[in-house]
């Protein structure tokens, strides 16, 4: 499925942890996509270059422009609300901690 979606949007951002930058080279591109059995109109926001394996997002939020603004923000919505780790193989390294909304 991450396959088929076009890439044609670069980045580069730089990490840094424990005093160490790391630099990504990052494509990216979206597209509409339909569940089976859903009707809601969904997106697929593809990233390449985090690791061996592109990370695939899906959002309900409209891409209506399609440009590379508009796909960067979920991009950058994703990775900072979870402050999401990737490995070298694409995949997430760092848990996401739910907070109990009776003890917050």
């Amino acid at each position: 499925m991450a396959g088929r979606c076009h890439l044609k949007y670069k980045a580069r951002i730089v990490k840094i942890q424990d005093g160490q930058e790391t630099v990504y080279e990052l494509r990216y591109g979206a597209g509409p996509i339909q569940l089976p059995g859903r009707s809601e109109k969904l997106w697929l926001v593809v990233i390449d270059g985090f690791g061996e394996e592109r990370l695939m997002l899906l959002t309900d939020v409209p891409l209506v422009a399609r440009d590379s603004q508009s796909v960067w923000w979920i991009v950058q919505i994703y990775l900072t609300r979870w402050k999401i780790g990737v490995s070298s193989q694409g995949h997430i390294v760092q848990s996401v901690e739910g907070r109990n909304p009776n003890n917050p």
